[in-house]
């Protein structure tokens, strides 16, 4: 791994090479949180020095059947026509509030603390993220765009469970993240209480890999913009829950290089968030991660003679704290951990609340240029 300093968020950093050396994350199993006293210890041990290191973990044994996991529904729904997905258009609005709904492809841009307008523009022009998203947050919220029943059956009772799922296995890591801070063990729970979270579906079209250095987006033009599918940035939230499918492409920076987080079937991808390496004062690294087009000696025989890089759709529960939430420094966490958080770039003068911090990076993610 490399040295992993301070500035470990530094937009600077999002220009890193590649390596195809996989990260050597650790794989927890989930069950021995629920196991002995010396099983959880040591559950307790790997996820803290999971977080500390990468900030992304691999969970297995977590609990949630495949037929939730399989990304099924996505498929379906992204291979709905151009007209029907924009029945729930996204808002053409940069506000929290309109958060959800359906952002056709190069709506949505991803850039890591670039607020400036113009600098945010000048980002998407030369760096585009090549996605289409679907955001859907508690089940609960008026605010949902639902297709109707009778045009995508099935999706919302889906997703109420899938939601529901996420939620449980977020919780179990929240109690067990106070159990390491030896801390009150519903602490951050409180803090979550109106699940103030939301999902993203997303589908990566086909690209078109024209050598091991140019990677375009079918449909583009000739020389393209480079390989990345969505650009490095780091979470908003606490914890992200991954869903990824075979084909790969998520790479977290390991301090050098970014390194494959490489798709383990069965298993869930963690990762920790802006809000909580905030509250642990550095202790956990919310991670600058990106997700490029698989390279040519990743392909092998899955491409069309080197030239078609396959769809790629994954899924992201983010977790969030309750919006009127300072967020501040956890009991014990006191001693500066490791990493200077990101949002200390932003809250030099004073705490600010969730709802200031997720308005300000989603502002920015859909800047109206």
């Amino acid at each position: 791994m490399g040295s992993i300093g301070s500035s470990h968020h530094d937009p600077q950093l999002a220009a890193s090479a590649s390596s195809n050396e996989a990260a050597d994350m650790i794989t927890l199993d989930c069950s021995k949180l629920h196991g002995s006293a010396a099983e959880r210890g040591e559950a307790l041990r790997q996820l803290d020095h999971a977080l500390q290191t990468y900030g992304f973990i691999y969970l297995a044994n977590h609990g949630m059947p495949a037929e939730l996991t399989n990304r099924l529904h996505s498929k379906r729904f992204f291979a709905l026509d151009a007209a029907t997905k924009n029945l729930i258009p996204r808002p053409a609005s940069d506000a929290l509030e309109d958060h959800l709904g359906y952002a056709e492809y190069g709506v949505g841009h991803i850039s890591q603390l670039v607020f400036d307008e113009a600098a945010v523009e000048a980002h998407r022009r030369a760096s585009p993220d090549h996605k289409e998203t679907l955001e859907v947050g508690n089940p609960a919220d008026p605010k949902n765009r639902w297709l109707p029943e009778s045009v995508f059956p099935g999706f919302r009772a889906f997703y109420t469970r899938f939601w529901d799922a996420c939620n449980e296995v977020e919780a179990a890591l929240r109690r067990a993240l106070c159990d390491i801070l030896a801390i009150e063990p519903d602490t951050l729970c409180r803090m979550q209480s109106q699940r103030f979270g939301h999902i993203s579906f997303l589908h990566y079209p086909q690209m078109v890999l024209q050598s091991a250095s140019a990677t375009t987006a079918a449909g583009d033009s000739a020389g393209g913009q480079g390989p990345r599918r969505l650009n490095a940035h780091t979470d908003y939230g606490g914890l992200t829950l991954v869903f990824q499918d075979h084909v790969g492409g998520l790479e977290v920076h390991d301090g050098a290089v970014f390194r494959p987080v490489a798709p383990k079937p069965g298993t869930i991808v963690v990762n920790v968030g802006d809000m909580l390496e905030r509250q642990s004062n550095g202790r956990w690294k919310s991670a600058l991660h990106q997700v490029v087009g698989p390279r040519e000696e990743t392909l092998g025989a899955r491409s069309d003679a080197g030239k078609l890089v396959f769809d790629r759709y994954s899924i992201a529960y983010t977790g969030a704290v309750d919006p009127e939430v300072m967020i501040e420094t956890l009991p014990g966490c006191d001693v500066p951990g490791t990493w200077r958080p990101s949002m200390a770039d932003w809250d030099q003068e004073k705490p600010v609340t969730s709802y200031e911090w997720l308005t300000k990076r989603v502002a920015a993610e859909y800047h109206q240029g």
